[in-house]
């Protein structure tokens, strides 16, 4: 019932909470400002359509987009949050959400054991610590035993909360430039996502919190800002100067961490505004800062970060491939959860096979099954080096019958059965994100003047580029087009690198001496950057 003509009630579901809301604010925002878990990856601009939500009662009209993006679900009771506006008392039925996958271990070398912390506090019959990587998606925690080989006792994972006020680090700058009480808001929401997950892993290991005397913290530059709750807009604006890059400590207690109240909260070093301490980390981690042979180190994710070395010399850069290798922007892409398709293949007769996540129904598809998926589609003709559909006459009728037209667009029918698509325009994200990412590492050796076909290693590290197959990178272009070597998958080293900065001190000299002896590449100001990029945008013949 309505409190007066300007003050509404509106109720989630399944959580019962009822808030009342001045009209005309929209559903995306009530829910932000109750702190509900709703995500709007591209922070309410209406492009993403991942914040559909049911409802019953009084709503603004369905706008344009909503009618584009939801299609005939629109007369069913589904809305965009971000789009519909409050007009009156409304119930709001938010989406269920399906266990979110990540990969929380990856390869590490052996560093002496020497936690950097006990000589720092008095003697404890024990101490812990724990191991951070804050990635824009995900948060990874590493429970470590300092007293017996620092030994890895628990680890958990959860979605970054910050992704409900953006799925990529420009969309969050620019949400936390807008105002202090945003960037606190940012900050609010990591740290809570932190809190959550030692708490986690203390209820799992009996360990007492007051015990856990030192964090280590890996991730990207904008992440440390908000960490700190620092706005991080000098990092999208020329001559992106981050407020800090260098190693830094804080106290547990100042941060909001419920651990010990001392406890050193060590923010790892960044190199520049976009090339952070996740991958500098990950190069602890594999040692990669002494590998001899020439290679490459690359963390494909939202922002793409590269490190090419040629004996010994360092480069590193990033790229922003954009969040749709993480199934975000892309019509039935989402995160890799139950139900997400993460493998496809397209046998000799044109079946095709789909793999899901867990056993709930097929929703959509992850970032390593639209990349499988693309990469099919290329390899069968199907999708063509421009990247636009074959005509249905020059394909084999099993997949000819499956490209259809949707809303003015052509689009392949991945699975009849759930209704899940893919779109000529996920197509574009796709090669704008692999464009990106592929003209990023034909600079880095252009810089350091060596012949990519001779690069002997590569190693592909995060969550995302753990579950890819080399065929499938190769056949999208997401790597360059003569780019030789031996492709190693080492998944999670920003953790890892995180974890041996906590038991070795040794570990945590070489990042920061690490930090000085690469080369930083800013991409904005290479004027080759656009014509590689442009070059990249097809996929190989």
């Amino acid at each position: 019932m309505a409190v007066n003509k300007n003050l509404y009630e509106i109720t989630f579901h399944p959580l019962k909470l009822s808030v009342k809301i001045p009209a005309g604010i929209s559903v995306l925002e009530a829910a932000l400002q109750n702190n509900i878990p709703l995500e709007g990856p591209c922070n309410g601009k209406g492009t993403c359509g991942k914040c559909r939500v049911r409802y019953k009662g009084t709503l603004s009209a369905p706008t344009e987009t909503e009618t584009r993006i939801l299609g005939p679900k629109v007369g069913a009771g589904w809305r965009l949050a971000c789009q519909a506006r409050v007009m009156g008392d409304v119930e709001i039925w938010l989406e269920e959400k399906q266990a979110f996958h990540t990969v929380d271990a990856g390869q590490a070398s052996n560093y002496p054991f020497d936690p950097p912390i006990l000589s720092r506090v008095a003697y404890k019959e024990t101490i812990y610590g724990v191991a951070i990587d804050i990635g824009t998606t995900s948060i990874v925690a590493s429970l470590v035993d300092l007293k017996n080989g620092g030994r890895e006792i628990g680890v958990a994972s959860c979605l970054n909360p910050q992704t409900q006020y953006g799925g990529d680090v420009i969309t969050r700058i620019t949400f936390a430039h807008q105002s202090e009480e945003n960037t606190k808001k940012l900050q609010s929401a990591v740290i809570d996502g932190i809190n959550r997950l030692i708490g986690e892993l203390v209820a799992k290991t009996k360990v007492d919190p007051s015990d856990i005397l030192h964090v280590t913290v890996a991730a990207n530059t904008t992440m440390l800002h908000l960490l700190v709750g620092i706005d991080p807009i000098p990092l999208a604006r020329a001559p992106y100067n981050p407020v800090f890059i260098d190693y830094r400590e804080y106290k547990a207690a100042e941060l909001g961490i419920k651990i010990a109240s001392d406890a050193v909260v060590s923010l790892l070093p960044s190199l520049s505004a976009f090339v952070g301490a996740d991958i500098l980390a990950g190069m602890i981690a594999i040692d990669y800062h002494k590998e001899t042979a020439p290679s490459l180190f690359v963390d494909i994710g939202t922002n793409g970060e590269i490190v090419a070395n040629v004996k010994g010399k360092l480069a590193a850069t990033s790229s922003a491939a954009g969040p749709a290798l993480e199934g975000m922007n892309i019509h039935h892409g989402c995160r890799a959860e139950d139900g997400a398709i993460s493998e496809v293949k397209i046998n000799e007769k044109g079946e095709v096979i789909v793999k899901s996540i867990g056993t709930a129904p097929r929703k959509g598809i992850c970032g390593s099954g639209l990349v499988d998926l693309v990469a099919e589609l290329v390899k069968s003709k199907v999708i063509l080096s421009s990247g636009s559909f074959a005509g249905t006459a020059d394909l084999p009728p099993v997949l000819g019958e499956r490209v259809i037209e949707f809303q003015g667009q052509k689009a392949f029918l991945v699975d009849p059965e759930a209704g899940i698509i893919l779109t000529q325009k996920d197509i574009r994200q796709v090669q704008l994100a692999k464009a990106a990412i592929a003209a990023a590492i034909e600079i880095l050796f252009q810089r350091l003047e060596f012949d990519i076909r001779e690069v002997e290693k590569i190693y592909i590290a995060g969550a995302f580029g753990y579950h890819l197959k080399p065929a499938s990178l190769k056949t999208l272009g997401l790597l360059p087009a003569g780019l030789g070597g031996h492709i190693a998958f080492v998944g999670n080293t920003a953790k890892e690198g995180a974890r041996l900065c906590l038991t070795s001190k040794l570990a945590l000299e070489e990042i920061v001496g690490v930090q000085k002896k690469i080369n930083a590449v800013e991409l904005s100001y290479a004027p080759e950057f656009m014509d590689n990029y442009v070059q990249q945008m097809n996929f190989p013949d």
